[in-house]
């Protein structure tokens, strides 16, 4: 445990106790944040906050899941592409380009010759 978690808790207990940001909040009886951004400070304030909080929210519902996603599929090594009902459904819902869909059958071809041309009995291709 780090200096900063020593010193987390009796920080967060001192503004607790003495009510930093919640004594004015409950002084102007506001019933929500938005409310209370207008009486305490302005309308234009209280509009930047809401756009602010909205760009979070598309930030962080809609950005992090995709890259955290991306990241834990291509970490655990698992394929660009899967079939369902018979379609190919790739990264991009489905949509692939020929080039690529040319390149997987090139793939294929190769690999099939491979494992014909191996004498051995070993089917393992690299």
């Amino acid at each position: 445990m780090g200096w900063w978690s020593w010193i987390q808790f009796p920080v967060w207990f001192l503004v607790v106790i003495s009510g930093f940001v919640i004594y004015r909040y409950r002084e102007t009886r506001a019933m929500t944040l938005a409310q209370f951004f207008e009486i305490r400070y302005s309308r234009s304030f209280r509009v930047f906050t809401g756009i602010l909080g909205f760009g979070a929210g598309i930030v962080n519902f809609g950005i992090i899941p995709v890259v955290g996603a991306r990241f834990i599929a291509y970490f655990l090594g698992f394929p660009a592409t899967a079939r369902a009902k018979g379609r190919s459904i790739g990264k991009r819902f489905g949509a692939q380009s020929p080039e690529s869909r040319r390149a997987g059958r090139d793939r294929k071809r190769i690999h099939s010759l491979a494992a014909i041309k191996n004498t051995s009995g070993s089917f393992h291709l690299t």
